[in-house]
């Protein structure tokens, strides 16, 4: 039981991928890889099919396997969300500009969409995945489930690792870029007494741009030599170049995000 568990899991987090890097790159217009994981991998979608079924598998009603779905899997993803942020601090989805959402975790929308997906797959897509299962021998089945039991344990190791390394970067940047604009106000305020009323007033221009998200106002020309030279020295990863697409929001360091992202030409969402 525990290996089938195992399958239909990794089964599910593919799908799960598969359909959230589809949508993603069609809406966005670019390559995108939504997997929180560096495989081709959406834990969540595992979770939540998995959870589904061992639920909701002997209801025969469409209708309370929608609703119970709708409740199951916004609980899940919820917890997910918060789970992330308090660990990674980032937010990999935010559902803040949909209507009738919930902190930015889960929203009406997505609840419709996860009450379907619970119909399909406990009416049609498991059966039909578990049947395809039968044809194995339990021996063939339990080592096929503890090679993907390692792949997937190796990868979360990875990812956190990866994570965790890149926060390093993301906080050492976002101090620098807090000292810089401390500087420049400073600066800034001291000089206001003493200079005249048009060299304020390119001061006040300057304030006013680093203020805020400097990433959004400063342009490439503009940004102070120390901080460009940070940025030139990260050298990212192929992974953390994609985080930095696919991260919707760091929690702790959105103006470091913002200006790799800035660096790297990628346009905000």
């Amino acid at each position: 039981m525990v290996y089938r568990l195992i399958i239909y899991f990794s089964f599910y987090s593919f799908v799960g991928w598969l359909y959230e890097s589809t949508l993603y790159t069609i809406t966005h217009k670019k390559l995108i890889n939504r997997g929180f994981l560096n495989g081709p991998c959406c834990p969540i979608y595992g979770f939540g099919a998995v959870i589904d079924w061992l639920c909701l598998g002997r209801l025969s009603n469409p209708v309370a396997i929608f609703f119970a779905g709708m409740a199951l899997c916004c609980s899940l993803e919820y917890f997910t969300s918060w789970f992330l942020e308090k660990v990674f601090h980032a937010r990999w989805w935010d559902y803040s500009q949909r209507k009738f959402n919930i902190k930015g975790r889960i929203c009406l929308l997505g609840a419709f969409v996860f009450g379907t997906m619970s119909v399909i797959v406990v009416k049609i897509v498991h059966p039909f995945v578990s049947g395809k299962l039968d044809l194995f021998t339990d021996k063939q089945i339990m080592w096929v489930a503890i090679g993907l039991l390692i792949i997937f344990f190796i990868d979360t190791v990875a990812t956190v690792f990866q994570l965790t390394k890149f926060n390093e970067k993301l906080k050492d940047l976002q101090a620098s870029i807090n000292n810089f604009l401390n500087e420049a106000r400073t600066y800034a305020d001291n000089a206001k007494n003493s200079i005249s009323s048009n060299a304020r007033a390119k001061i006040e221009t300057v304030r006013s741009k680093l203020g805020g998200n400097a990433a959004e106002n400063v342009g490439g020309d503009e940004i102070d030599n120390t901080i460009m030279a940070k940025l030139k020295n990260l050298s990212l990863s192929r992974r953390e170049k994609n985080l930095s697409k696919n991260i919707y929001r760091s929690t702790r360091y959105n103006d470091a995000m913002d200006k790799i992202r800035e660096f790297l030409g990628i346009k905000k969402n």
